[in-house]
């Protein structure tokens, strides 16, 4: 700027010399000019481009991820839908002096702006100061040393194994930080798109764009609309791109966002209150002996993904990088500690004196930078974020003055910390205090120890900070969650004196479950070994010819089990005595053997020394334990964690492990414990049992879901009252309530499934009666699932029912109680078909179809005293998904769906909804057959950000035939396109045409060709049947505008989105585009007649339809519009939604057919002055509905179109009149009224105290983008309005004997 400013002011001397006709300027004044220039030149390429205004705002990237920007920016009271997220974007202009409004309605001050564009920019800072430094990683230390300690580091399953040296890695390193790249966040966003329509294609498209510096990436994000993903590029390269005036611009291509990913945005929110000043996080004092011999805390740390390509690629290489990230962290400490005390010294505060020296250490960032001037809190950046009232700037320069760079530098706490290699080599655990470490140590003081808590919250924030990090969390502390008499019985049957599969012989032979706990009394009667073999099971040592435990995992040399909760977990599971004989304590799968993993110390202390550590010793190489039992978890909000991404990853490469866990013991919502909360696990909440107060009742104290983003958990519940199992001494037992007992239960029920399918029990319901084979643990999920019962209610421990009724699907008992009984096919004891997919895989876009016949349903034959299915039949997708990035607000990677069609076209959703799942990896649909015939199960690829993805489907029930799954379409896209012609001239203002679908499709465009490069709207009506004789009854037609189209140009074609468009198989929709006063139109003229197939391909027809003048007044008959039709072939929308049954009708009622109904008001006259809007609630009973229709009453207005909006509100208008940004657009549509006198539900159009007549205006709900749905029990307000004073056409009734909010009118 001030080079800019120095040649600016040469040359108006130099011109002003010039103009004073001086016979010749100064040589001086010309050498002046010349220097400005080239020193403003030389800025220029210094600086380099300039950073473009944020694409991507606080409010987006608060839908993105919980981190720290919630706390700086307030998301939760300034962005739309507040932690929950919600569409739109935030807008901050900067001429504007106070506030602004988004097209949202959601008014954000400058001051919000302006700290974000100060954030953002130390972003791209920091990015040009990475690109400039000279990057060194590690010290070259050959032993890793330091005085940093390495923990132990199992080489994750799937990673390079070999040896690399320290040489090797640091000449890749040095590769790397030569291309000086950058973590940064790029989201694709296809609103204006239709051809990228899945999460892998946009990568595909965003990588050679962004010159991405690896094809690996972490996922943020994968929506409907957009994908946003963490990639590592240079500067540059990322600068270009977002200054690109090209991004976005080319047809159907979509935007892509990009902005640096900042120190703030990869932290976790709270983390102030949380973790710095939480006293149950910070470590106790020194003079505490006791307990920081039991404390132990860790802060988890995800690398850049593209690092895995180079020295991050194996576990060495990945301690080796911590390592030298840890340096650098110390280095920047040193650098503003120095810096502090000539501060003081200068300002006389300091007597000269030596400054406490550590070890020098090469930087990665070079230029003698600080951690306060890398912090974007505590940088030039901040002092933006202090103006505007923001103070966490205060807080955390604080922080760092007393932490790092204080004079002690925190010595202690780098000196006693270890790190260890996370599961796939993602990233490093830091472990503060490890207790490995803690035996022998010398008591330090506390200042510069992890019991300064500056000393670690300062940590967080240089680790954050650190170009090759992409998030930093921290764990919480392990919860044991307990405070077997029937339980065998309740997971087998419901009924726990009935053990039908151990019955013929099913009892876990053969199979091997983990239990991951507090240890096992190796000695008790339920576990002690009598096979007389030699063989140490310790260690790593495995004994397969043991009677029961075959391996025992002391991680920290501890073979006793002090509290005795694991060994009464074991014992639920296969607990049996070392006699053989029975018990009604025996464990569910008492013939099963275990693999223990001890990772307790003492009574009450816990360390996980992480998945990979976990998942290799229990695993086997695929000879151990294929069920894992962990009774145990860490408290937290449900919010994506970096533990949840180790599980999910590690689950997805040991893909054929079920990992239960206990969901925990708070009772409330959103408290589901982690490992829980993940995506992968199986979560167990706990209900009563026939030994308690009800066995269809939840038990309160079993802890609630959603997660954070929305997800359901827990996943199945279990007996978890009152269990009695083994305990100490040499054959104790007793009673413990807990989730911690419920979910052994259900390992053990998991073991069952595991012999049942291995002894090929499957086809037929008897040993032998199919191939047995060994099942992916997403199978043995879905079987779990796939069984659920649903529960009543709620009891307290002291058996009060609580006033909370419970429903498939809810947050309380997610998909029901365990009762295999349900699901497995058993000869002599039920009726139930079943079959199973396992672990298929899908590609991108692909459907697989499933049919089964239900034709013998009435016919079936109940074993005497067996059980019968009801007519009910049940399936279940279930898919391991690859995992998400912590913190992310919606964790689902790759959707796919589960729908089934019946017989009579109506289509059935999972998990209790009216349209497809979009955040679940479990979906279920189970309904009941009313009639019989073939009903079609399809599983498709919705939406992609991997190239493919492994699933697994079961099904059982009342039906025949054994599916055998194929894939429909799977050679091409289930996106197809029909052209007409380009080629004509004429053009007016409109055209018809009528559409006739072969097969069921969804409109997604229509392209349209125009001359017009200009923005406009346009109308676009449908009606059911030929538009032929429609063409002046606009009362007919539904109507949509669309705004904002963008012309192409002649000869180019332009695309409208048409907003849900379905036409079935076999059915005609007219179709009528109407540009009104602009005649812009371009059809030809054609000799075949109207009506005639123009052009047609395997799915669609298109029909000779005319030209049109604009408001349905003339037609132009033998003219073919030049259009273009893209749609979407077999849809799940294909036919009508049909809504599947909330809950389960009783077995002897027959289920109620679906059907449309109509419900009116009062239709008996109007105020003496119409208006132009009303708001009304309405109430769905005991059904979902959704709303096809509104009819209401109107001025007579034969002659006029009128545009009507239409808004909702989940939970009702009252309160919310005059608060527009707490209401839904559900859209906009134009009709013509109808005079025909009477309304389709009867009522006359006539008044009864009104002379004149009047009409009625049908508003067709069922266009819009999203149906209108209401669910069973739920209120929707909703609010009809021409919005413009000049149409107060709307009747109304005034109402003197009613409240506002009071039953008007009702049906069933």
């Amino acid at each position: 700027g001030g080079a800019m400013l120095l040649h600016l002011s040469f040359s108006i001397i130099y011109l002003f010399a010039v103009t004073m006709s001086t016979p010749r300027a100064s040589p001086r004044s010309l050498c002046l000019l010349c220097m400005s220039f080239f020193c403003c030149y030389f800025v220029a390429i210094v600086n380099g481009a300039k950073p473009p205004p944020p694409s991507i705002s606080a409010c987006d990237f608060a839908r993105l991820r919980f981190s720290h920007i919630d706390d700086l920016f307030s998301v939760d009271s300034l962005c739309p839908g507040g932690q929950e997220g919600s569409a739109g974007s935030v807008i901050y202009p900067s001429d504007q002096p106070a506030a602004t409004e988004d097209d949202d309605g959601l008014v954000v001050t400058d001051a919000l702006g302006q700290m974000w564009d100060a954030v953002v920019g130390h972003g791209w800072e920091q990015a040009r100061h990475q690109a400039a430094a000279s990057s060194i990683v590690g010290d070259g230390d050959s032993d890793g040393g330091g005085d940093l300690r390495v923990m132990e580091d199992s080489v994750a399953p799937g990673a390079d194994h070999s040896t690399t040296g320290t040489g090797e890695i640091m000449e890749r390193a040095h590769q790397i930080d030569s291309n000086n790249a950058y973590p940064f966040l790029a989201c694709v966003d296809i609103s204006t798109s239709i051809k990228i329509t899945s999460g892998n294609a946009r990568l595909q498209f965003l990588l050679p764009r962004i010159r991405a510096m690896s094809g690996r990436v972490v996922v943020v994000s994968n929506q409907e609309k957009e994908s946003c993903f963490v990639v590592a590029a240079t500067v540059d390269d990322a600068l270009e791109l977002a200054n690109s005036p090209s991004n976005g611009n080319n047809d159907d291509d979509p935007v892509i966002k990009v902005i640096p990913l900042v120190d703030a945005m990869k932290m976790e929110p709270s983390v102030s209150t949380e973790v710095c000043y939480n006293p149950e996080w910070m470590i106790p004092p020194p003079s505490d002996e006791t307990a920081e011999a039991t404390w132990e805390r860790s802060i988890h740390v995800t690398l850049r993904a593209d690092l895995a390509d180079s020295f991050a690629s194996s576990s060495r290489g990945t301690l080796q990088i911590a390592q030298g990230i840890i340096e650098d962290i110390r280095s920047w400490g040193l650098i503003g500690s120095r810096r502090r005390l000539r501060r003081r010294r200068a300002e006389g505060k300091e007597e000269r004196g030596s400054l406490r020296r550590t070890k020098q250490r090469q930087t990665i960032s070079g230029h003698d930078r600080s951690l306060s001037d890398i912090f974007s809190l505590t940088s030039i950046a901040a002092s933006t974020l202090a103006q505007n009232g923001d103070s966490s700037t205060e807080f955390w320069s604080g922080e760092i003055e007393r932490g790092l760079e204080a004079d002690h530098l925190c010595t202690s706490m780098f000196e006693e910390l270890g790190i260890q290699a996370r599961f796939g080599n993602a990233g490093f655990t830091v472990v503060l205090n490890p207790y490995a470490q803690q035996l022998d140590q010398e008591q330090t003081s506390q200042e510069d120890s992890a019991s300064n808590p500056s000393c670690v919250c300062s940590l967080l924030s240089a680790l954050a900070t650190h170009h090759l990090i992409i998030d930093v969390s921290t764990n919480k502390p392990i919860e044991l969650h307990g405070t077997n008499g029937n339980v065998q019985g309740l997971v087998q049957s419901g009924n726990g004196a009935t053990k039908p599969f151990n019955d013929v012989g099913i009892t876990g032979r053969g199979e091997v479950v983990g239990v991951v706990d507090s240890g096992v009394n190796v000695q008790h009667c339920y576990f002690r070994d009598v096979s007389n073999t030699v063989g140490s099971i310790y260690g790593t040592s495995w004994n397969m010819n043991a009677t029961k435990i075959c391996h025992y995992d002391d991680v920290w040399y501890d073979r006793l089990d002090n509290s005795g909760h694991g060994t009464h977990v074991a014992g639920t599971i296969a607990g049996k005595p070392y006699q053989g004989t029975a018990s009604a304590g025996n464990g569910v799968a008492e013939d099963s053997r275990l693999a223990i993993f001890d990772f307790a110390v003492g009574p009450s202390s816990s360390y996980d020394p992480g998945v990979d550590r976990l998942f290799t010793s229990l695993y086997r190489n695929g000879k151990g334990a294929k069920v894992i039992n962990g009774s145990w978890g860490r408290p937290g909000s449900g919010v994506y964690s970096a533990e949840c991404r180790d599980m999910d990853d590690a689950l997805a490469l040991y893909e054929d492990i079920l990992y239960v866990a206990s969901a925990g013991n708070m009772g409330s919502w959103r408290t589901i414990n982690s490992p829980a909360d993940c995506k992968n696990s199986l979560a167990v909440g706990a209900s009563l049992n026939q030994n308690g107060r009800g066995r269809d009742n939840l038990i309160s104290y079993s802890s609630r879901g959603p997660t954070a983003d929305g997800r359901i958990k827990p996943d199945i519940v279990g007996p978890g009252f009152r269990i009695q199992s083994s305990t100490g001494g040499q054959c104790g037992f007793r009673a413990l309530d807990g989730t911690s007992m419920s979910a052994p239960g259900v390992s053990g029920a998991a073991a069952l499934v595991r012999q049942y399918l291995h002894d090929g029990f499957l086809d037929g319901g008897y040993r032998g009666s199919g191939e047995g084979f060994d099942p992916s643990g997403s199978l043995v999920k879905a079987i779990l699932m796939n069984s659920g019962r649903s529960l009543k209610g709620v009891q307290t421990r002291d058996g009060k029912l609580t006033n909370q009724a419970l429903r498939a699907y809810d947050n309380s008992q997610g998909f029901g109680a365990v009762e295999l009984a349900n699901t497995l096919p058993l000869q002599g004891i039920n009726d139930l078909s079943a079959f199973a997919v396992d672990n298929a895989v899908i590609s991108d876009t692909q459907v697989f179809a499933f049919e089964i016949d239900t034709t013998a349903c009435n016919t079936r034959t109940v074993p005497v005293g067996g059980r019968s299915s009801n007519k009910m039949v049940s399936v279940t997708l279930s898919w391991y998904d690859p995992p998400a990035q912590a913190g992310s607000k919606l964790s689902l990677i790759n959707d796919l769906d589960l729908w089934v069609e019946g017989p009579n076209g109506q289509i059935l959703h999972s998990n209790g909804l009216v349209q497809n799942d979009r955040r679940n990896t479990v979906e279920r649909v189970r309904w009941t057959v009313a009639m019989g015939g073939v009903w079609t199960i399809r599983v498709s690829a919705h939406n992609l950000a991997t190239a493919n993805q492994k699933f697994s489907v079961f099904g059982s029930g009342c039906f025949s035939t054994d599916p055998h799954p194929t894939p429909r379409r799977s050679d091409t896209s289930i996106y197809g396109h029909l052209d007409s012609t380009f080629i004509g001239g004429v053009r007016n203002s409109g055209t018809y045409f009528d559409l006739v679908a072969k097969d069921g499709i969804e409109v997604q465009k229509i392209y349209i060709h125009t001359p017009l490069e200009t923005t406009f709207n346009i109308w676009v009506y449908s009606t059911d049947g030929t538009w032929q004789g429609k063409e002046k009854s606009p009362w007919e037609w539904s109507g949509v505008l669309v705004k904002g189209v963008k012309g192409r140009g002649a000869g180019i074609a332009t695309p409208i989105d048409v907003p849900r468009l379905v036409i079935r198989g076999g059915q005609t929709k007219g179709i009528y585009i109407d540009m009104e006063s602009n005649r812009d139109i371009r059809y030809s003229v054609v000799e075949k007649v109207v009506g005639s197939v123009y052009t047609e391909n395997s799915d669609l027809q298109i029909l000779v339809g005319a030209g049109a003048d604009p408001h349905f007044t003339m037609a132009y008959p033998q003219r073919m519009a030049n259009i273009r039709v893209k749609y979407k072939r077999h849809s799940p929308y294909d036919r009508l939604q049909v809504a599947p049954p909330t809950s389960l009708p009783p077995s002897s009622a027959p289920t109620e057919s679906l059907r449309s109904g109509f419900l009116s008001t009062a239709w008996d006259g109007g105020l003496p002055m119409s208006t132009n809007g009303c708001m009304f609630n309405i109430r769905a009973k005991d059904k979902t509905i959704t709303l096809e229709s509104l009819e209401v009453n109107i001025e007579p207005s034969s002659s006029q179109l009128f545009t009507f909006h239409v808004f909702e509100r989940d939970g009702g208008h009252i309160g919310y009149e005059q608060s527009p940004n707490d209401w839904i657009t559900t859209g906009v549509v134009r009709v013509k009224s109808s005079n025909s006198g009477v309304t389709a539900s009867g009522n006359s159009t006539n008044p009864k105290n009104a002379d004149d007549s009047s009409d009625i205006a049908i508003i067709p709900l069922d266009m819009f983008d999203s149906p209108v749905t209401i669910e069973a029990g739920e209120v929707k307000g909703l609010y009809l309005t021409t919005l413009a004073s000049s149409a107060a056409i709307l009747r109304s009734t005034l109402v003197r004997d009613k409240m506002v909010g009071e039953v008007a009118s009702e049906n069933d």
